[in-house]
């Protein structure tokens, strides 16, 4: 009866990770090229804290573009402190909708409690791309950035602009940039 019972669990159990691991792309890897960023207009809250909590921010952002009509395909967290120096609770970042900057909403102003600003055009970048969770990327894309940047002799600039696009059901790519210091 025991033994049945562990049986059980033990499969379910195996099952579930299967299932995670495929989810969220775990068994997927990052390619990394070289690469100038895009100029970009963006909508967006600034955020300070730990890096994982943006996703009120960002779904704000979100709904207020939305109650205008304006479709917001492509997000972002623009993440400008090192969470390996600064404080977690003291860090850094931007989020909302991006948008390629012949693309963007022309609005004369913005939503209550969003900004507005340009960012991009910056050379000397590389980019990681990867089709798995976003939750991933930081284990997925950032060592393969900086092993990029090590091999070639580059500094690289601590902050990171990460690029988030649905491009199916479930399925998301998101675009890491980290440039050169300059």
């Amino acid at each position: 009866m025991v033994k049945k019972i562990f049986g059980t669990i033990s499969i379910i159990l195996i099952s579930l990770a299967i299932v995670l691991f495929i989810r969220t792309g775990s068994f997927k890897s990052a390619t990394i090229e070289k690469a100038s960023i895009p100029k970009y207009q963006i909508y967006f809250k600034k955020h300070i804290g730990p890096y994982h909590k943006i996703i009120k921010s960002l779904n704000e952002v979100e709904e207020a573009m939305k109650n205008l009509n304006f479709k917001c395909s492509k997000t972002f967290g623009y993440f400008l402190s090192d969470p390996e120096v600064v404080d977690h609770e003291k860090l850094v970042s931007l989020t909302g909708c991006i948008y390629e900057t012949h693309e963007a909403p022309q609005l004369l102003v913005p939503p209550d409690g969003i900004e507005t600003d340009f960012i991009g055009g910056e050379e000397n970048c590389y980019k990681g791309t990867f089709t798995g969770s976003p939750s991933l990327t930081a284990f997925k894309v950032y060592p393969k950035l900086k092993e990029a940047a090590l091999k070639d002799k580059k500094p690289l600039n601590t902050a990171a602009l990460e690029i988030y696009e649905v491009t199916g059901r479930d399925s998301v790519t998101t675009s890491v940039y980290l440039c050169e210091n300059n």
